[in-house]
């Protein structure tokens, strides 16, 4: 086993290659010092710290001033790197200048080696330490934005995860990243989802459905679903509100969607597009009977939108519903014509109508009327299919 002793001359002896501005020593020179951190101390005033800043300083200056690069001189900032992380690590500061050398590093475009190697340290520091209030988050989250390709957005929404994923919410507050930060980084995934790039979107749908397994933040990305107004964004978002297996957001979403388009074209296509959610029958059945509830005749339009929509999906209601749905239809038989030839082919399509309901019906049929027109013959077989069968 190596002695504090033999480990104290061993950094005595290479110490006097730390500030030299060859390539080749300062990277002999920083691997030289990786897992030797905490004993650095031996090194008095000229210990490790004075050095680090030495050759942070050294290579800003040279490295991102040169356009051809040696492969040398970015293993030595990448090293550089993993010891400044070393650093950190060793320290029991929340906050130590090596995490502000690390952002500089993962914040310049010159090279995605070098930026995507600082990211990977970020990570290592969240991995290793309990969860407190990360200072460099927000730019992290900054430079998802900011990543010029997608394969780096990625990496760094790794990072983001990482600290999502630790992050806690209790009666007490917040731990790890705030409210403000967890809404902002679940938006920028969300405009990532919505982007129209369908290799993209895929890789933002596997970023939520890790996010789904956040105790303390799948309740904000529920939230943050459910009070989205844009329509298109909604229907995207369908196969993600699926997966929360949350009856009272999933309820939310199909509502808003279905409000969105009170057409009978509308209403169908909606309700097409939202069976691809499981038990959408459910949905769909509470949504339809709500907008049953709310329609008035003095909106003419929409209440005949509404009822032939429920009509076509009658499937879904038990006798009760179509009790209902027979009450808002009988409104609509006593109107002029054509809405009550309207009302009496919306009845017909009714695969029963319940015999409670009958009785109500026949005075209204029998009021009916129908103009001598061209339409007249085919009116009147409609309305006597009718009479047979409530009859």
């Amino acid at each position: 086993m190596v002695t504090g002793k033999q480990k104290s001359k061993y950094l005595q002896k290479i110490h006097p290659f730390a500030n030299n501005n060859n390539w080749a020593q300062s990277h002999f020179w920083l691997a030289a010092m990786t897992n030797f951190v905490e004993e650095a101390e031996s090194l008095g005033e000229t210990g490790l710290w004075p050095a680090l800043e030495n050759r942070h300083s050294y290579f800003s200056q040279q490295f991102y001033a040169r356009g051809n690069r040696e492969q040398i001189e970015t293993q030595c900032v990448m090293t550089l790197i993993s010891l400044l992380k070393e650093y950190h690590t060793a320290s029991d500061a929340v906050d130590t200048p090596a995490i502000q050398f690390i952002l500089e590093y993962l914040n310049h475009n010159e090279s995605m080696e070098i930026c995507l190697h600082a990211n990977r340290s970020l990570q290592e520091i969240i991995d290793i330490f309990e969860v407190y209030d990360w200072l460099f988050a927000d730019s992290v989250t900054k430079r998802f934005d900011s990543m010029p390709d997608f394969s780096g957005k990625k990496e760094i929404a790794q990072t983001l995860l990482k600290m999502l994923k630790k992050t806690k919410h209790n009666k007490e507050g917040w731990k790890g990243l705030n409210q403000e930060q967890v809404n902002t980084i679940i938006d920028k995934f969300l405009s990532i989802l919505f982007s129209g790039n369908d290799e993209n979107s895929k890789e933002a749908e596997n970023w939520f459905t890790a996010i789904l397994k956040m105790r303390s933040i799948k309740p904000i990305l529920g939230e943050r679903i459910g009070s989205l107004t844009d329509i298109t964004q909604l229907k995207e978002a369908l196969t993600l509100v699926d997966k929360f297996q949350d009856e009272q957001l999933t309820l939310r979403v199909v509502e808003t969607i279905l409000n969105s388009d009170l057409t009978y074209a509308g209403l169908v296509g909606n309700v097409q597009k939202i069976t691809q959610i499981a038990d959408s029958s459910l949905y769909i059945r509470k949504s339809l009977l709500k907008l049953l509830g709310q329609i008035r005749i003095g909106q003419l339009d929409t209440y005949k939108a509404v009822v032939q929509a429920s009509v076509e999906y009658q499937g879904i209601f038990d006798d009760n519903d179509i009790e209902i749905l027979v009450d808002k239809l009988a409104r609509l038989l006593a109107q002029d014509y054509p809405d009550n030839i309207f009302a009496c082919e919306q009845l017909n399509k009714l695969q029963n109508i319940p015999s409670s309901k009958r009785d109500s019906l026949k005075y209204p049929v029998s009021l009916a009327n129908i103009p001598n027109d061209e339409n007249s013959q085919q009116n009147e077989k409609i309305l006597n299919d009718l009479r047979k069968k409530i009859n």
